[in-house]
Protein backbone atom coordinates (compact mmCIF):
# COMPACT_ATOMS: atom_id res chain seq x y z
CA UNK A 1 0.00 0.00 0.00
CA UNK A 2 1.36 3.41 -0.97
CA UNK A 3 1.59 5.97 1.83
CA UNK A 4 2.03 9.64 1.06
CA UNK A 5 3.71 11.51 3.86
CA UNK A 6 4.53 15.11 4.61
CA UNK A 7 6.73 15.90 7.54
CA UNK A 8 7.60 19.16 9.17
CA UNK A 9 6.83 21.07 12.26
CA UNK A 10 5.97 24.70 11.82
CA UNK A 11 6.88 28.13 10.47
CA UNK A 12 8.53 30.87 12.48
CA UNK A 13 5.43 31.47 14.58
CA UNK A 14 6.13 28.24 16.47
CA UNK A 15 9.41 29.53 17.87
CA UNK A 16 7.55 31.36 20.61
CA UNK A 17 5.43 28.31 21.32
CA UNK A 18 8.53 26.13 21.59
CA UNK A 19 10.01 28.47 24.16
CA UNK A 20 6.89 28.00 26.29
CA UNK A 21 7.17 24.23 26.31
CA UNK A 22 10.93 23.70 26.31
CA UNK A 23 10.96 23.22 30.08
CA UNK A 24 8.37 20.45 29.88
CA UNK A 25 9.28 16.81 29.46
CA UNK A 26 6.99 15.66 26.65
CA UNK A 27 8.84 12.45 25.89
CA UNK A 28 6.15 10.28 27.48
CA UNK A 29 3.18 12.11 25.92
CA UNK A 30 1.19 9.94 23.51
CA UNK A 31 1.15 10.78 19.83
CA UNK A 32 -2.08 12.39 18.60
CA UNK A 33 -3.63 10.88 15.47
CA UNK A 34 -6.06 13.38 13.92
CA UNK A 35 -8.44 11.70 11.50
CA UNK A 36 -9.21 14.25 8.76
CA UNK A 37 -6.86 16.51 6.92
CA UNK A 38 -9.36 19.28 6.25
CA UNK A 39 -8.93 22.68 7.87
CA UNK A 40 -10.44 21.59 11.21
CA UNK A 41 -7.88 18.81 11.50
CA UNK A 42 -5.04 21.15 10.55
CA UNK A 43 -6.10 23.65 13.23
CA UNK A 44 -6.13 20.85 15.82
CA UNK A 45 -2.66 19.82 14.65
CA UNK A 46 -1.41 23.40 14.93
CA UNK A 47 -2.70 23.77 18.48
CA UNK A 48 -1.24 20.45 19.65
CA UNK A 49 2.07 20.93 17.84
CA UNK A 50 2.54 24.31 19.51
CA UNK A 51 2.19 22.54 22.84
CA UNK A 52 4.82 19.95 22.11
CA UNK A 53 2.58 17.07 21.02
CA UNK A 54 3.60 15.00 18.03
CA UNK A 55 0.70 14.97 15.58
CA UNK A 56 -0.08 12.73 12.61
CA UNK A 57 -3.02 13.60 10.36
CA UNK A 58 -4.66 10.95 8.19
CA UNK A 59 -7.03 11.36 5.26
CA UNK A 60 -8.12 9.49 2.13
CA UNK A 61 -8.27 12.68 0.04
CA UNK A 62 -4.81 13.77 -1.16
CA UNK A 63 -6.07 17.28 -1.94
CA UNK A 64 -6.96 18.30 1.62
CA UNK A 65 -5.03 21.00 3.48
CA UNK A 66 -3.02 18.61 5.67
CA UNK A 67 -0.80 17.57 2.78
CA UNK A 68 0.41 21.14 2.29
CA UNK A 69 0.47 22.13 5.97
CA UNK A 70 3.68 22.56 8.00
CA UNK A 71 1.99 21.22 11.15
CA UNK A 72 2.80 17.62 12.00
CA UNK A 73 2.82 14.79 9.48
CA UNK A 74 0.17 13.81 6.94
CA UNK A 75 -0.49 10.23 5.82
CA UNK A 76 -2.80 8.94 3.12
CA UNK A 77 -5.16 6.21 4.33
CA UNK A 78 -7.75 3.96 2.66
CA UNK A 79 -11.31 5.27 2.43
CA UNK A 80 -13.11 4.14 5.61
CA UNK A 81 -16.52 3.96 3.89
CA UNK A 82 -15.42 2.27 0.66
CA UNK A 83 -12.71 0.01 2.07
CA UNK A 84 -13.34 -0.49 5.81
CA UNK A 85 -11.20 -3.63 6.13
CA UNK A 86 -8.23 -1.92 4.49
CA UNK A 87 -8.74 1.13 6.71
CA UNK A 88 -8.68 -1.00 9.87
CA UNK A 89 -5.55 -2.75 8.65
CA UNK A 90 -3.95 0.65 8.03
CA UNK A 91 -4.93 1.87 11.49
CA UNK A 92 -3.49 -1.22 13.18
CA UNK A 93 -0.25 -0.80 11.30
CA UNK A 94 -0.05 2.89 12.14
CA UNK A 95 -0.55 2.22 15.86
CA UNK A 96 2.19 -0.42 15.85
CA UNK A 97 4.55 1.91 13.99
CA UNK A 98 3.90 4.87 16.30
CA UNK A 99 3.84 2.85 19.52
CA UNK A 100 2.69 3.88 22.96
CA UNK A 101 -1.06 3.62 22.28
CA UNK A 102 -1.66 6.99 20.59
CA UNK A 103 -4.73 9.18 21.01
CA UNK A 104 -7.15 8.95 18.07
CA UNK A 105 -9.56 11.82 17.44
CA UNK A 106 -11.90 12.58 14.54
CA UNK A 107 -12.08 15.99 12.88
CA UNK A 108 -14.81 15.19 10.33
CA UNK A 109 -18.08 13.24 10.28
CA UNK A 110 -16.61 10.58 8.00
CA UNK A 111 -14.07 9.62 10.63
CA UNK A 112 -16.52 10.08 13.51
CA UNK A 113 -18.53 7.31 11.83
CA UNK A 114 -15.50 5.13 11.11
CA UNK A 115 -14.09 5.32 14.63
CA UNK A 116 -17.48 4.64 16.20
CA UNK A 117 -18.26 1.70 13.92
CA UNK A 118 -14.90 0.07 14.64
CA UNK A 119 -14.52 1.24 18.24
CA UNK A 120 -14.18 -2.27 19.72
CA UNK A 121 -11.19 -3.02 17.49
CA UNK A 122 -9.58 0.41 17.70
CA UNK A 123 -9.63 0.48 21.51
CA UNK A 124 -7.01 -2.24 21.49
CA UNK A 125 -4.61 0.08 19.67
CA UNK A 126 -5.64 3.66 20.48
CA UNK A 127 -7.02 5.87 23.18
CA UNK A 128 -10.46 6.85 21.86
CA UNK A 129 -13.52 8.53 23.33
CA UNK A 130 -15.71 6.34 25.53
CA UNK A 131 -18.70 7.75 23.63
CA UNK A 132 -17.31 6.96 20.17
CA UNK A 133 -20.22 4.69 19.25
CA UNK A 134 -22.78 7.27 20.39
CA UNK A 135 -21.04 9.97 18.37
CA UNK A 136 -21.17 7.75 15.29
CA UNK A 137 -24.89 7.11 15.81
CA UNK A 138 -25.58 10.84 16.08
CA UNK A 139 -23.63 11.57 12.89
CA UNK A 140 -26.34 9.95 10.73
CA UNK A 141 -30.06 10.63 10.44
CA UNK A 142 -31.29 7.16 11.40
CA UNK A 143 -29.31 7.30 14.64
CA UNK A 144 -30.67 10.76 15.42
CA UNK A 145 -34.23 9.58 14.82
CA UNK A 146 -33.76 6.43 16.91
CA UNK A 147 -32.52 8.40 19.92
CA UNK A 148 -35.24 11.03 19.50
CA UNK A 149 -37.90 8.32 19.67
CA UNK A 150 -36.17 6.57 22.57
CA UNK A 151 -36.19 9.74 24.67
CA UNK A 152 -39.72 10.75 23.75
CA UNK A 153 -38.98 13.69 21.51
CA UNK A 154 -41.68 14.52 18.94
CA UNK A 155 -40.69 13.32 15.48
CA UNK A 156 -42.58 13.37 12.17
CA UNK A 157 -43.66 10.25 10.30
CA UNK A 158 -40.35 9.04 8.85
CA UNK A 159 -38.89 6.12 6.95
CA UNK A 160 -35.44 5.06 5.82
CA UNK A 161 -35.68 3.62 2.33
CA UNK A 162 -33.24 2.05 -0.09
CA UNK A 163 -35.49 0.77 -2.89
CA UNK A 164 -38.09 2.35 -5.15
CA UNK A 165 -40.75 0.04 -3.70
CA UNK A 166 -39.97 1.24 -0.19
CA UNK A 167 -40.28 4.83 -1.39
CA UNK A 168 -43.66 4.13 -2.99
CA UNK A 169 -44.89 2.28 0.11
CA UNK A 170 -44.03 5.29 2.24
CA UNK A 171 -45.58 7.69 -0.26
CA UNK A 172 -48.85 5.78 -0.14
CA UNK A 173 -49.41 6.77 3.51
CA UNK A 174 -47.38 9.98 3.78
CA UNK A 175 -48.83 13.44 4.05
CA UNK A 176 -47.22 15.74 1.49
CA UNK A 177 -45.08 17.80 1.18
CA UNK A 178 -42.27 15.69 2.63
CA UNK A 179 -38.62 16.45 3.27
CA UNK A 180 -36.13 14.07 1.64
CA UNK A 181 -32.65 13.83 3.19
CA UNK A 182 -29.78 11.33 3.00
CA UNK A 183 -28.49 9.40 6.06
CA UNK A 184 -25.49 11.68 5.67
CA UNK A 185 -24.63 14.14 2.94
CA UNK A 186 -21.52 12.18 1.91
CA UNK A 187 -23.74 9.22 0.92
CA UNK A 188 -25.79 11.38 -1.44
CA UNK A 189 -23.99 12.46 -4.59
CA UNK A 190 -25.03 12.88 -8.19
CA UNK A 191 -23.72 14.51 -11.39
CA UNK A 192 -24.48 18.10 -12.30
CA UNK A 193 -28.07 18.53 -13.42
CA UNK A 194 -29.48 15.82 -11.15
CA UNK A 195 -32.06 17.04 -8.57
CA UNK A 196 -29.80 16.11 -5.63
CA UNK A 197 -26.55 17.55 -7.01
CA UNK A 198 -24.87 19.61 -4.25
CA UNK A 199 -28.01 19.38 -2.12
CA UNK A 200 -28.50 18.26 1.47
CA UNK A 201 -32.29 18.06 1.26
CA UNK A 202 -35.20 18.14 -1.16
CA UNK A 203 -38.88 18.99 -0.74
CA UNK A 204 -41.28 16.68 -2.58
CA UNK A 205 -44.77 18.14 -2.93
CA UNK A 206 -46.23 14.90 -4.28
CA UNK A 207 -45.08 11.30 -4.89
CA UNK A 208 -44.19 11.91 -8.54
CA UNK A 209 -42.40 15.25 -8.29
CA UNK A 210 -39.01 14.44 -6.72
CA UNK A 211 -39.45 11.60 -4.31
CA UNK A 212 -38.48 8.78 -6.66
CA UNK A 213 -35.84 10.78 -8.51
CA UNK A 214 -33.92 11.26 -5.26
Amino acid sequence: MAIAQRTGNSPDRLKTARSRIELRDTSDWPVAIVASGFLTGVLIARSLTERGVRVILIDCDPDVQAFSSPYGEALSCPHPDDAPAAWIQFMRGLARKVGGRPVLMAASDQFVSAIGQHADVLRGYYRISRSAKLQADLAVKDGQLRYAKEFGLPVPNSAFVDTEKAVLDFAATAKFPVLVKPRHQRFWSAPAGHPIHCRKALVANDPTERLCSA
